[in-house]
């Protein structure tokens, strides 16, 4: 999936990509139906940047993971429909992924070892695809 990033980034680059917490994936799937008028017009605010294009929400592994400990199915399985929606299927790479990326640049800056493109100048490499797509 590596060598789609950039064309995953491409496709979404007018985008503002916003990384949200468990705790905010929960209230997003509650805060329509919740009674707490300031929830509700966060979770409405949330749904109305995602809906005029101007925002996207990917996923981290940890974001799946803790979903993905929800003990009830019913939850469970509105929290993924949630997270596949929001996140149109983005995913930021796994922390281990991530480390793979800026070892291998530090070894090859060390071992000066040319074509080295700088991890911070390409944070596109850390989109990949969900988990459970």
């Amino acid at each position: 999936m590596k060598e789609k990033s950039p064309r995953i980034y491409e496709r979404h680059a007018t985008k503002k990509f916003v990384y949200l917490d468990i705790k905010y994936w929960i209230l997003l799937r509650d805060g329509l139906k919740s009674s707490d008028p300031i929830i509700r017009q966060l979770a409405e605010k949330l749904q109305q940047l995602h809906q005029s294009g101007k925002c996207i929400f990917p996923i981290s592994d940890v974001i799946y993971y803790e979903i993905m400990k929800q003990g009830d199915n019913a939850q469970r399985s509105a929290s993924i429909a949630l997270l596949d929606y929001y996140s149109e299927g983005l995913a930021m790479a796994t922390a281990v992924e991530q480390f793979q990326i800026g070892f291998g640049y530090w070894i090859r800056k060390h071992l000066e070892i040319a074509n080295l493109t700088d991890p911070k100048k390409t944070s596109i490499a850390l989109l990949t695809s969900p988990p459970f797509s």
